[in-house]
C-alpha cells in the first residue's frame, strides 16, 4: 500500500512533491480566472489570454512550436535557480489563468459555436502540452529545491538521470502539438466558424 501511495499519488519518499503542487497551482490559476472573468471587460480578457488563439493557416511551424513550448522552457530555466521552487507554481498558475481567459475570449467572440471551437483550438493542444508541463514542473521544483538545499549547506540525494529523460520526452511531445496547430486545427476551426 505504501509503495502504491508513493508511486501513483505523486509523493516522493524524500518528502518532496512531484505532481500535486504543480497540478494545484494550475488549478488555482483556472479558478482565479473563473472568478475574475465575469467582472472583467472583454478586451482585458483577450489581453490576459494567449495573443493568437487562432491565427488561421499559414502559421510557421517554429512559431507554433514556440507557442506550445514557451512555458516548458521557462519552467526548465527556473529549475536552474534556487528560487525556482517558489516561482514555478506561479508560472503554472498563470498558464491556467491564461488558458482559461483564452477559452473565454473564444467563446465570447463566437457565441454560436464558441464552446466547440474553444475545445478544439485550445483543448486539443492543451491535452498534449499540459501533462508534460506538469511532469516537467514537478521535476524542476525538485531540482530547484535541491539547489536551494545545497546553497545553504543541507545534504541532498544525488539527482537521477530520469528527470533529464522525462524533460526530453516532454519537449519532444510538443512536436505533435505544433504539427496539429499548423495543419489540422486551422482546418477544423475554419469548418466550425463557417
Amino acid at each position: 500500500m505504501k509503495r502504491y501511495l508513493f508511486k501513483y499519488a505523486g509523493l516522493r519518499r524524500d518528502g518532496g512533491l512531484r505532481l500535486p503542487l504543480p497540478a494545484l497551482s494550475l488549478m488555482a490559476g483556472i479558478v482565479l480566472a473563473l472568478l475574475v472573468i465575469p467582472r472583467t471587460p472583454v478586451e482585458t480578457i483577450r489581453g490576459y489570454g494567449d495573443a493568437a488563439v487562432f491565427s488561421g493557416s499559414g502559421v510557421p511551424f517554429l512559431t507554433a512550436y514556440w507557442k506550445c513550448s514557451r512555458y516548458h522552457i521557462l519552467v526548465a530555466l527556473l529549475s536552474t535557480s534556487y528560487i525556482g521552487a517558489a516561482v514555478i507554481p506561479a508560472v503554472l498558475g498563470y498558464r491556467g489563468f491564461a488558458l482559461t481567459c483564452a477559452s473565454a475570449a473564444v467563446m465570447i467572440d463566437y457565441p454560436a459555436g464558441g464552446a466547440a471551437l474553444s475545445a478544439i483550438v485550445l483543448g486539443i493542444p492543451a491535452l498534449i502540452t499540459v501533462p508534460g508541463l506538469l511532469v516537467l514542473a514537478g521535476d524542476s521544483i525538485n531540482a530547484s529545491s535541491r539547489l536551494f538545499s545545497l546553497r545553504f549547506g543541507l545534504r541532498q540525494r544525488a539527482a537521477s538521470s530520469a528527470a533529464a529523460r522525462r524533460a526530453l520526452i516532454c519537449l519532444g511531445s510538443l512536436i505533435p502539438a505544433a504539427i496539429l496547430e499548423t495543419t489540422l486545427l486551422p482546418w477544423l476551426a475554419a469548418v466550425l466558424i463557417s
